[in-house]
């Protein structure tokens, strides 16, 4: 079974980051012009169970500036929260209690960044349905979906 999915769907690749964790994909050929979706899962918010995490990158290893755009993500949640809740009240007025404390009321549910540097935050409402993302790039949030 092992080897009908290592064919199907290549062999499983490690990669272990000091600041993130150990990182995996799976590669079923060493093109170096593929983009390879590297994955992992954290524990750090209190807000969720775990959030699913993925990074950029070739057949070797996630992209490095990738990785560090995602540890300087995770590690900045609570800065980038408030204009999170800015942005959300000015689009929502009758909703402006959606975020006093995050990490009371939303989950974050997957954090991807992308070969480009575009980072998407998916957050969820907790006992809510509602499910939006946040679109992050160089420090600003380019716009928030739902």
């Amino acid at each position: 079974m092992e080897l009908l999915k290592r064919i199907l769907f290549g062999k499983r690749v490690e990669f272990d980051d000091p600041n993130l964790g150990k990182l995996s994909t799976r590669v079923n050929n060493k093109n170096p012009d593929a983009v390879y979706r590297w994955y992992f899962t954290t524990n750090r918010f209190d807000s969720a169970g775990e959030t699913y995490i993925s990074v950029d990158g070739n057949f070797q290893r996630p992209a490095e500036k990738l990785l560090e755009i995602c540890d300087k993500i995770l590690s900045t949640m609570d800065d980038l929260m408030p204009e999170v809740r800015e942005i959300l009240e000015k689009e929502n007025p009758s909703d402006n209690h959606i975020i006093k404390t995050w990490q009371q009321e939303l989950d974050i549910i997957s954090i991807t960044c992308q070969q480009y540097g575009t980072v998407e935050i998916m957050l969820g409402l907790k006992n809510k349905k509602d499910i939006f993302s946040v679109f992050w790039r160089e420090g600003k949030i380019l716009r928030v979906e739902y």
